[in-house]
């Protein structure tokens, strides 16, 4: 049980928090002429040494205000006694509130809202709402869902199957359901699940759809055919054919530009070919740089030892 207090000037305001099922006691005051009362309902109660209320196994019908009243006749009802004080009147005696106390009651979470499904022949779509005021007091730990063949006359009920994932997160509003069996009646459940257990159930019935015969499917193929316009048909194959030429053209021009950037390439290889055999045999060939205006060739060789005979033959003939 969780208490929040709050004190004013003259009345104490507690709130207390319990689990259903459980019990609890609010203390007021240690006078014994003190009575509580419940929001319009008044009942007196008499305590031997000590005046609480007690609530035992508490369920949502014990929540709301109580108000705690102490007889003005007490010596301790002088403290509560000025000019905001309310009084109440009750056979021979006159009470004056002492304290107030707000029960909350946590509870089980309440039922999801709108539960439906959508049903094809074997598959299904399981859908629902769940509001978070319906927690009841603890945060939402998951959802169960559970589902069974409905039983004929002459057949026991059959047993639930839980759905899969077993622990559904409880921020999920649909899951889908599987292996289902054509033009057969299927019972559906799904509930809350919190701190304190299994919230209220709610259940729902459904068939799902036959399975479609061969005429059937040809029955529905022919009523399309006739409701189909033809021209939508014409625009979407002009459409297509029209996509068609433009992505081969598309192809074709890019074949052709890669055929010719190949053919330049090999005009550049083998004219490079052509230079290597000039430059073996002749390391000093040069080819001139501008063709228009062609220059002597020259030669690159060098002769070693040519300035050496020069000099010697001057010096000789000196």
């Amino acid at each position: 049980m969780s208490v929040l207090s709050v004190i004013t000037l003259t009345v104490k305001y507690n709130e207390y928090i319990i689990d259903m099922g459980k019990n609890a006691t609010i203390p007021c005051t240690n006078e014994k002429s003190t009575i509580w009362i419940k929001e319009s309902h008044m009942e007196r109660r008499q305590f031997h040494g000590g005046s609480d209320l007690l609530l035992r196994n508490v369920t949502t019908r014990d929540a709301g205000t109580y108000t705690c009243l102490i007889s003005t006749s007490s010596i301790d009802a002088s403290t509560f006694l000025n000019g905001s004080a309310v009084m109440y009147q009750n056979l021979d005696d006159t009470y004056v509130e002492a304290m107030k106390a707000n029960v909350v009651i946590r509870t089980v979470p309440g039922p999801v809202s709108r539960l439906s499904l959508r049903i094809s022949t074997i598959l299904g779509v399981l859908m629902w709402e769940f509001k978070k005021n319906m927690s009841g007091g603890y945060p939402l730990k998951s959802f169960t869902a559970e589902f069974r063949r409905t039983a004929y006359s002459n057949e026991s009920l059959r047993k639930w199957e839980r759905l899969d994932p077993i622990n559904i997160a409880p921020n999920v509003r649909y899951m889908e359901v599987y292996h289902l069996s054509p033009n057969t009646t299927y019972e559906f459940r799904i509930w809350g699940n919190n701190y304190l257990g299994s919230g209220e159930i709610v259940n729902t019935i459904i068939t799902t759809l036959p399975e479609i015969g061969d005429e059937e499917l040809i029955r529905i193929l022919l009523r399309d055919v006739k409701e189909f316009d033809k021209n939508v048909w014409t625009y979407a194959v002009s459409i297509v054919i029209g996509a068609m030429i433009i992505l081969g053209l598309s192809v074709c021009f890019m074949l052709l530009r890669d055929c010719y950037e190949e053919d330049e390439r090999s005009e550049d290889e083998w004219e490079t070919l052509d230079l290597i055999p000039n430059i073996i045999l002749n390391p000093g060939f040069f080819e001139p740089d501008d063709p228009d205006n062609p220059s002597p060739p020259y030669s690159r060789t060098i002769i070693f030892g040519e300035d050496e005979l020069s000099s010697s033959d001057t010096i000789k003939r000196l």
